[in-house]
């Protein structure tokens, strides 16, 4: 160490028991400088997170536009409206084309007429939705929860509608040519007049149900048939061969099933009111819990069937039935109606 002018001590530059030493002073503006500049990483991590903040601020201010003031006709073609909750929108007209509605909530909404051509409505809750006359041409609704849904009329040709929900809807002059429904549940579903083609997918007990609404049924053969939950309403089955058949809570209500075979069928919560038939046999059927009411089934055969707990209120039977004295007492004691069909 050396007195330098002003009285100030400095280090020398050199050696000290012969080391050197460092240069603190450079070192520390060095680490300061590193720990307060962002790097370029960091920098992009921080317009990504504020681009997200816009387009989420976005998204939120478009849904409640289109809840407060209706999106009737609506221009809204690619929107980004993923996991939006729309339930009971007015939506009806609206451009909606390649649409990003996966997993929104849609249930009621009016959508009726409006353009859903290539639009993701994969997992989208739709229920009771108004999709009347829509055009979902080319859509994914795989997986969507479509139960209740209108879809009459609608073109949903070339549509994905894997997995989906269609228990109860109603698909009534619905254009499903080239769509694919493998897996999905079409419970109850009205396919009265629905358009199919031979690219159409469709499981093996609806395509049955389908031709069955649709085309002649009368006298088929349909032995062992798996039509549980079917919606078959005014199907004409006339002698029809449907033993062993699975028709449990199908709805079968004002259907002709005069001199159908329907021994050992599963019938069990069918709903049959107003339902004919006369002539039938339906010995050993399992008829428990099912709904008669109104249905006539004059002449009809019912040794050893399972009539515990259905609804026969006004329901016509033949004193002939195979019935013992004991059933038709309860029968009747149960609002049943017993006939001499031989007179």
């Amino acid at each position: 160490m050396s007195d330098q002018p002003g009285g100030i001590s400095q280090f020398k530059t050199g050696s000290m028991d012969g080391g050197m030493l460092p240069a603190i002073g450079n070192n520390n503006q060095q680490v300061m400088s590193a720990q307060t500049t962002p790097t370029n990483e960091q920098l992009t991590q921080a317009d990504s997170e504020e681009e997200k903040e816009t387009k989420t601020e976005d998204k939120s201010r478009l849904v409640e536009e289109i809840l407060s003031q209706r999106a009737i006709g609506r221009e809204l073609s690619g929107a980004d409206l993923r996991k939006a909750h729309l339930s009971g929108a007015h939506l009806s007209g609206a451009h909606l084309r390649k649409a990003d509605l996966s997993s929104a909530d849609l249930s009621y909404a009016d959508l009726s007429s409006a353009d859903l051509s290539s639009a993701n409505l994969s997992f989208a809750y739709l229920l009771g939705a108004d999709l009347i006359a829509a055009n979902l041409r080319n859509a994914n609704l795989s997986g969507a929860d479509l139960i209740a849904a209108y879809l009459s009329g609608a073109d949903l040709s070339r549509t994905y509608l894997i997995a989906a929900d269609l228990s109860g809807a109603h698909l009534i002059a619905t254009d499903l040519s080239g769509a694919n429904l493998l897996g999905a549940n079409l419970l109850g579903a009205y396919l009265r007049n629905t358009i199919i083609n031979e690219k159409t997918k469709l499981d093996a007990k609806w395509l049955k149900v389908w031709e069955i609404v649709n085309q002649r049924a009368e006298g088929q053969n349909l032995s062992g048939a798996n039509l549980s939950g079917a919606y078959l309403i005014r199907a004409n089955l006339s002698y029809a061969d449907l033993s062993f058949a699975d028709l449990s809570y199908a709805d079968l209500s004002a259907a002709n099933l005069s001199a159908a075979n329907l021994s050992a069928a599963n019938l069990s919560a069918a709903n049959l009111s107003g339902a004919d038939l006369s002539g039938a046999d339906l010995s050993g059927a399992d008829l428990l819990g099912a709904h008669l009411s109104f249905a006539d089934l004059l002449g009809a055969h019912l040794s050893f069937a399972d009539l515990l707990g259905a609804e026969v209120k006004k329901t016509r039977f033949d004193y002939n039935s195979g019935l013992s004295e004991e059933m038709r007492r309860d029968l009747i004691e149960r609002g049943a109606i017993f006939e001499d069909s031989s007179r």
